[in-house]
């Protein structure tokens, strides 16, 4: 090879073996053929002086010639050379009375290998144009000559003087899966070409997009300003807003028939349902773009398509109201068919029932003003008696009857009127009441107080019922059940007669026992007296230890003696001691009969029963990186987005499910108190928890009634609503940044000498891919570690030319190209992948005779008779294995 190109054999220049010559003769006919030894050098046999004769090579492989040869040069005595420039590749030159028999002729060749030029191209077949995401494109192109080009980023570009081979080129890099490869299949798609000598090869990796269609159905939450899927109860007559929002997140266009349908539970009246939609036509044929980039859009856009997002909205107006109670769930199911299929839906609950509040007060007819213990009704005042019922429902009240309990009323007092009821007796009963939604009605009646009277009760357990409360639907009240008993003793012995100033004292005791469970407080004032006779002067009354009444009454007359009880609790008793001493002659029982009386009478306004929706609350909370792992949302730490969470009732059935937002804040609709709930967490993948959550936290005013408990069971929080004055809890869940990951160990074996590690190193280039797009390259090791990769399927392969070697690694026993990391590969006891190689036997073999003349081993050579010719057989393994041969020579003549 000739470096310089210069025609010369210059220093440092070395021979060409094997290779072939020709010598002809004047007429172009060859007469000797001989092959260049190791040095480059070759000869032919002697020729005769005085004729003209041509030398030829034959050009080897790979090569260009260089400058054309100068024909021969005669040594060592000269001679004439008859051309200094010839044809290219033969040196011709005339021997004129050479003194010599040597000739030599030089063949130059230059470095240069036969070479060519290589195109390759990124195709989207789709749209018939080059690749647009070039920076995921990463394409290597390799030769079976060892050739290996990396080329990323690009779609169009050219290996520019690469060897005459056949090249395979293959895109590498990360399309994700949005992208498949149709090289192989698409007309007009290569992955592999032949690069001739000049000439510009082509070849063109063709890819398809895949359509990624979406479909989401909302309906527009007023109460809360917000869209929901999850359900929302509307208001008869109320304007729902539905948005359908279909979006294709793929990287191919798709052609989509959408339709909408509107379905209602059992029931529903005919008559009632919903007007056509607003603002969309349905069906509708549309084309919806590809596009990598697209985000699901928000609901509620006007109409309208905007790149790969459609958004439809329109609004459905709820039935006004109807005359029964009821709940109907009205349902909107959004569709699509064509090249992709979906649906989803959103539901709406019309919820019509009367819903009762009853409420009871009693006025001073003549000044409107509610009687007091300060101010009690009196014998002879007017009472005007109020029942209100209230309908805070979305439907009228059935026409019923409602009454209330005067009994005790009827004891003290007289009806003089009743405005719009029917009849009187131990109720009044007002009849074919009917409260339209959202209204309320009085029912009103008069009474009179009567002149005051007394209810006597002799003997024991002989219980009067004491009842002022409104009975009516949907429960009744407890009433008041007031028990009175009395004992009589006298000193010494009863009965007994007295005689006038009886030193003795007669003494008997009065209980008034409150059998019933709520506080005879609601009663107002009880009076309780008693009677002493005629003879007898009063010494005293005591209560509960304390004299009251120092001097009762005269011995004159016969006297009434009267006390009240200003409450008495349930359950609980009130006892009086009355003693007397004889002041005439009596003879006879000391039993006497007590009793129990009405004459100051306080209404207390009746705590009837008032039938109201309880208090909502609302859920919600934040899901967050939490990067100091401390368990609170501290500055600068960012939400988590798309994390769902869900909320549970007490037996962890799903009531309602959120994805947080941009900033990881989710909320759920509100839901009812005085219920057991439980919010889960979806774990997102690759984050781990931190702390334990803290559960909800309730911001109540003025004081926290609610208690909620934690269950110690990670992501998920048990708690109960009770009594909330405030409509706030919030539970937050709390992940650190660090993905779940594992290590894996890589080592590259020799399986042919008792399974060594591989050298030399040098040769070594590992390419190792994982999940993620993660990629690793690593050269010149036969051992390493890769420490804290994703978890996730790894496989590793040599991408260097190792002339000589197999990789035996996915069929030898013990090795391996793939392995699955998980996060138990520790440091310790990481994942492992053996690369295995085995050497290949390259085996040469030679032939050659000795020629004493030169004392070299030569091909050919012409032997005098009786000279001992000497044979060598030359057998060389340039390989890296080992191999067993039986070796055979057969002489011929």
């Amino acid at each position: 090879p000739s470096q310089a190109g210069d025609g010369f054999v210059d220093e440092g220049e070395q021979g060409l073996s094997r290779m072939t010559l020709r010598l002809r003769n004047s007429a172009g006919n060859i007469i000797q053929t001989t092959t260049t030894n190791y040095h480059g050098y070759y000869q032919f046999e002697p020729i005769a002086a005085n004729q003209t004769y041509t030398i030829e090579s034959v050009q080897p492989s790979s090569y260009n010639r260089t400058w054309t040869n100068k024909g021969g040069v005669v040594m060592p005595d000269g001679g004439a050379i008859a051309g200094d420039r010839i044809a290219e590749g033969a040196g011709s030159f005339v021997l004129l009375n050479l003194t010599y028999n040597e000739a030599n002729t030089n063949f130059n060749f230059g470095l240069n290998r036969q070479v060519g030029d290589l195109n390759i191209r990124v195709w989207n077949v789709d749209t018939d144009t080059l690749f647009a995401e070039q920076d995921k494109l990463i394409v290597q192109t390799s030769s079976p000559a060892g050739y290996f080009d990396r080329t990323e980023g690009a779609n169009d570009f050219d290996l520019s003087g690469i060897p005459t081979d056949t090249y395979t080129s293959v895109q590498v890099g990360n399309l994700g899966n949005m992208w498949t490869d149709v090289t192989r299949t698409h007309e007009g798609c290569n992955a592999s070409a032949q690069v001739r000598m000049n000439e510009t090869a082509e070849i063109n990796l063709c890819y398809t997009g895949i359509a990624n269609v979406r479909i989401d159905k909302a309906v527009y939450d007023q109460e809360n300003t917000q869209w929901t899927s999850e359900g929302y109860e509307a208001t008869p007559g109320e304007d729902i807003a539905y948005s359908v929002v279909i979006w294709n997140n793929g990287t191919r266009s798709v052609d989509l028939d959408i339709n909408d349908i509107l379905t209602v539970n059992a029931g529903f009246p005919a008559s009632e349902l919903l007007l056509p939609p607003v603002g969309a036509n349905f069906p509708l044929s549309v084309t919806l773009p590809g596009s990598t980039d697209c985000q699901k859009p928000e609901f509620g856009f006007a109409a309208g398509q905007n790149g790969c997002q459609l958004v439809i909205r329109y609004t459905r107006k709820a039935a006004e109201s109807f005359d029964r109670n009821g709940s109907y769930l009205l349902t909107d199911t959004a569709s699509f068919s064509g090249d992709a299929q979906g649906s989803a839906s959103a539901s709406v609950q019309l919820t019509y029932q009367s819903d009762l509040a009853y409420g009871k007060q009693v006025f001073f007819a003549d000044s409107g003003v509610i009687p007091s213990s300060s101010n009690p009704a009196r014998p002879g005042d007017s009472l005007r008696y109020v029942l209100t019922l209230a309908n805070t429902g979305n439907a009228p009240s059935p026409n019923a009857q409602y009454s209330d309990n005067i009994a005790d009323l009827l004891r003290y007092a007289e009806v003089t009127s009743v405005v719009d009821g029917s009849r009187i007796y131990n109720n009044v009963v007002w009849t074919n009441v009917s409260v339209p939604a959202g209204e309320s009605v009085e029912l009103v009646f008069f009474a009179t107080i009567k002149p005051s009277i007394q209810w006597q009760i002799a003997g024991d357990n002989n219980p009067y019922v004491i009842d002022n409360n409104f009975h009516g639907n949907p429960t009744q009240v407890p009433v008041f059940d007031l028990v009175i008993n009395k004992s009589v003793v006298t000193s010494p012995i009863a009965p007994h007669d007295m005689s006038e100033n009886d030193a003795n004292v007669a003494s008997w005791t009065v209980t008034v026992t409150n059998r019933s469970a709520i506080n005879a407080a609601d009663l107002g004032t009880i009076w309780v007296k008693d009677a002493v006779p005629v003879g007898f002067e009063g010494i005293g009354l005591w209560y509960q230890g304390n004299l009251i009444i120092p001097q009762p009454c005269s011995a004159e007359e016969s006297c009434t003696i009267k006390w009240s009880i200003a409450g008495l609790e349930a359950q609980q008793s009130a006892s009086f001691l009355l003693k007397t001493r004889n002041t005439e002659h009596y003879s006879g029982s000391h039993r006497n009969i007590a009793s129990v009386f009405v004459d100051e009478i306080y209404f207390n306004q009746s705590s009837a029963n008032v039938v109201v929706r309880a208090p909502k609350v609302v859920l919600d909370g934040y899901v967050w990186i939490d990067s100091n792992i401390d368990g609170l949302i501290n500055s600068g730490e960012q939400g988590l987005a798309g994390v769902t969470v869900r909320l549970q009732n007490g037996e962890g059935v799903n009531l309602q499910s959120r994805s947080t937002d941009s900033n990881g804040y989710y909320q759920f609709a509100p839901v009812d108190t005085g219920a057991d709930y439980r919010i889960v967490q979806i774990q997102p993948a690759n984050y781990d928890s931190t702390h334990k959550n803290t559960g909800g936290q309730v911001n109540a005013v003025p004081a926290r009634l609610g208690a909620i408990y934690p269950t110690g069971e990670e992501g998920l929080n048990t708690f109960v609503l009770n009594q909330l004055t405030y409509t706030q809890a919030q539970t937050t869940y709390n992940f650190a940044e660090s993905r779940q990951t594992g290590n894996l160990q890589i080592r590259i074996w020799n399986v042919d000498d008792n399974r060594e590690l591989f050298t030399p190193v040098s040769m070594l280039h590992v390419l190792t891919v994982g999940p993620e797009g993660y990629e690793n390259r690593t050269e010149n090791s036969n051992q390493y570690l890769l420490e804290s990769v994703p978890t996730g399927r790894y496989r590793a392969s040599l991408i260097s030319q190792l002339n000589g070697w197999t990789d035996v690694s996915d069929s030898f026993a013990g090795c391996n190209s793939r392995v699955d990391v998980v996060t138990t590969h520790s440091l310790d006891n990481p994942a492992a992948i053996n690369l295995c190689l085995t050497g290949d036997a390259e085996l040469k073999i030679s032939k050659a005779v000795f020629d004493p003349e030169y004392d070299e081993w030569i091909k050919d050579y012409q032997a005098a008779s009786g000279e001992v010719v000497k044979y060598a057989v030359a057998i060389w393994n340039t390989g890296n294995k080992d191999i067993d041969l039986t070796i055979s020579d057969v002489l011929g003549a």
